[in-house]
């Protein structure tokens, strides 16, 4: 596979020609199992009610879930907050991340899409501090399908990923 980039001034360049500070977009992957709060770690401390019908579930590490709940775990639509500056609100089943959502990482990164199990999976679109973003398929957390990475230099790349890999031609 010999893959190409198309930049400023519509001038083509080798992959392996791309300055440093281009990040690939293989090196940019957010997802649940990268966030601070990993859903499987965190035990219950605290569980009141918030207002109306939400619930205000506190973890023993300083994560807080407001929401709503079923049988003490995230069930429904609700927010979930981890003490580093993560930020996830959407939906939730049986205590997992599942359906629609938007996360927002303390480093600027935001993901709004469809989750499946914790992780991106389905149609997403991801934006990065440095204006970098993808727009597309995901699946099991990383870029899967058909997808459109803008890189911060105006560079872009549509077309197939195969588990977070460019699959075909950059232009």
């Amino acid at each position: 596979m010999v893959a190409m980039l198309k930049g400023d001034n519509d001038k083509t360049v080798s992959v392996n020609n791309i300055p440093e500070q281009s990040n690939m977009p293989e090196e940019r992957n957010t997802n649940m199992r990268n966030l601070s709060f990993k859903q499987q770690n965190l035990k219950l401390s605290e569980i009141a009610a918030y207002n109306n019908d939400a619930q205000k579930i506190i973890y023993e590490d300083g994560t807080v879930y407001i929401g709503d709940v079923t049988d003490n775990m995230k069930h429904g639509k609700g927010k979930l907050m981890d003490p580093k500056g993560d930020t996830y609100e959407g939906d939730f089943e049986e205590d997992k991340i599942q359906g629609k959502g938007k996360f927002t990482g303390a480093d600027g990164t935001i993901y709004e899409g469809d989750w499946h199990d914790g992780q991106q999976h389905g149609f997403g679109k991801e934006t990065w501090a440095d204006g970098s973003n993808y727009s597309g398929y995901y699946k099991g957390g990383v870029k899967h399908g058909d997808g459109k990475y803008h890189w911060a230099d105006g560079s872009a790349y549509s077309g197939n990923w195969v588990n977070g890999n460019i699959e075909g031609y950059v232009g």
